[in-house]
């Protein structure tokens, strides 16, 4: 059985199957797993093996994928996305042309470091544990090839610190887990509070890209292609291969998405 559910934005994709199970019951005892990761900051179709599907992983992980993403320039993180220390850098005024230009380099197969912040294994343990360890200096960060076939500017427009902060405080707010939250939401109130009337520029884009691609990697090449800081502020994956977001099943019901945040 192949299961096409919407992942909530905070969730991990452990989470959605705890979640699904409760909502499936007869899926209670069933062999289980999914096929392509989201991070806690993004939601959208998460494509789910149940049973002897589960033999058939690499087949759906190897599958095409869609996304809707916003990136926010003026600003750095160590995971390139929300959910990471940041630093703020000025950005230079970027032109429709040199944002394009920018997004035009990006198509094609290219290689690119992992995010320090992913769970690929290095010599045993996943990178990000190496990263929280300060000890990236004693390894060299692995690369892997990711293609971009097509992505498109859709509309950009501008947030102000203040209107920042209230997004950083509800996102961050709906994950579980240990994911330095504490300390992130800390670093972010203290960079942003002298920062409330700055404003950022967001693109929001479309990608469409291979497997194993890291769109919070996109997004952060793209600023540095700038002169800026660039980090990926909202990920919503649309598609996975025939699988169409608006076919997901979606957990609507409040106290399900209480239990499964409280069972983690």
């Amino acid at each position: 059985m192949v299961l096409n559910i919407y992942k909530p934005l905070g969730w991990t994709p452990l989470q959605a199957l705890d979640a699904l199970r409760k909502v499936r019951p007869e899926l209670q005892d069933a062999k289980m797993t999914y096929a392509g990761r989201l991070d806690p900051m993004a939601e959208g179709v998460l494509v789910v093996l149940v049973g002897e599907a589960v033999h058939t992983k690499e087949e759906y992980t190897k599958l095409d994928k869609t996304y809707e993403a916003d990136i926010m320039f003026g600003i750095g993180t160590d995971t390139h996305d929300l959910l990471g220390m940041p630093t703020i850098r000025a950005a230079q005024k970027i032109t429709n042309e040199q944002l394009e230009e920018a997004i035009k380099n990006m198509h094609g197969e290219k290689e690119y470091a992992f995010p320090i912040y992913s769970s690929k294994p290095v010599e045993g343990k996943p990178l990000f544990q190496w990263a929280r360890e300060n000890r990236m200096h004693e390894i060299k960060t692995p690369t892997r090839l990711m293609c971009v076939q097509s992505m498109r500017v859709i509309e950009r427009r501008s947030v102000t610190g203040l209107a920042l902060q209230d997004v950083i405080k509800k996102n961050i707010g709906n994950v579980a887990g240990d994911f330095r939250q504490e300390a992130i939401v800390a670093q972010w109130n203290a960079l942003l509070g002298e920062k409330e009337k700055e404003i950022f520029d967001v693109v929001r884009v479309t990608v469409q890209c291979g497997s194993g691609t890291y769109i919070r990697t996109l997004a952060h090449t793209i600023g540095r292609q700038l002169g800026a800081d660039a980090i990926l502020a909202r990920l919503v994956r649309t598609s996975v291969g025939p699988y169409a977001i608006g076919d997901s099943l979606r957990f609507d019901n409040k106290k399900q998405v209480e239990d499964t945040n409280d069972s983690k």
